[in-house]
């Protein structure tokens, strides 16, 4: 049984709060998430869907390749854990980047270490963010990996 731990924090601080009337350059895009934590997963779908994301989810690896394919043409991101059943986080992100060498992945996990973090160092458009996080965070991380061109496209395109 796996615990997820949630921390609401109230503040009058505008700046910081996060509501459905966010806007950001990211909306309206369509993000793949793959995570097999369903309590987790269904987290990360509320949170971006404050920003009007629009979120397929996997709950495996094999499903996660499988839409990815599926929709490889609509999809701007794919969110990931490392620790996945029947394939693996890292063996997914790899296949993805062979089939599209251009759409943002953003790997998240509690069990990073330098030997995971020097596989993805020299490769673009992959990003890190490390569990547990806030939505604040979450949010931080697909805006900065979103970047101006969020349309993946298939290799040699």
């Amino acid at each position: 049984m796996a615990v997820v731990r949630f921390m609401v924090h109230r503040t009058c601080d505008n700046d910081n709060m996060i509501s459905p009337d966010s806007r950001s350059e990211i909306s309206d895009t369509l993000v793949l998430v793959v995570e097999d934590n369903l309590d987790v997963q269904e987290i990360i779908k509320m949170v971006l869907r404050l920003r009007r994301v629009r979120v397929i989810p996997a709950s495996d690896g094999i499903e996660g390749l499988r839409l990815f394919r599926e929709h490889r043409g609509n999809l701007s991101m794919v969110l990931l854990d490392l620790l996945l059943l029947r394939m693996g986080g890292l063996e997914l992100a790899h296949q993805i980047r062979l089939e599209d060498g251009n759409i943002p992945i953003l790997i998240a996990s509690g069990q990073m270490d330098d030997t995971v973090l020097d596989e993805f160092k020299c490769i673009p458009r992959v990003a890190f963010l490390h569990k547990p996080f806030t939505a604040t965070e979450l949010l931080k991380a697909v805006d900065d990996l979103s970047g101006p061109s969020t349309t993946s496209s298939a290799p040699g395109a």
